[in-house]
């Protein structure tokens, strides 16, 4: 890589993308995988499934919008 590369920023620009890529696709895995547990676990624990549904209804009102996802 020449000097002027490096000084105009290319060699920054070029660095820089990986860690910001690793990191995009770090937290989307996480989110997934902790949506997936959280389901997993409402499914075997109706408790607080009903927990849950009073909450959303206590958060956001008892809407018929609302009726098919509770």
């Amino acid at each position: 890589m020449s000097a002027t590369a490096v000084r105009s920023g290319l060699y920054v620009a070029r660095i820089s993308k990986a860690p910001i890529r690793r990191i995009y696709f770090a937290g989307s895995e996480t989110t997934s995988l902790a949506a997936s547990w959280t389901l997993m676990l409402l499914l075997f624990h109706p408790e607080w499934q009903e927990r849950v549904q009073a909450e959303i209804v206590g958060v956001c009102g008892d809407h018929v919008e609302l009726k098919h996802c509770l």
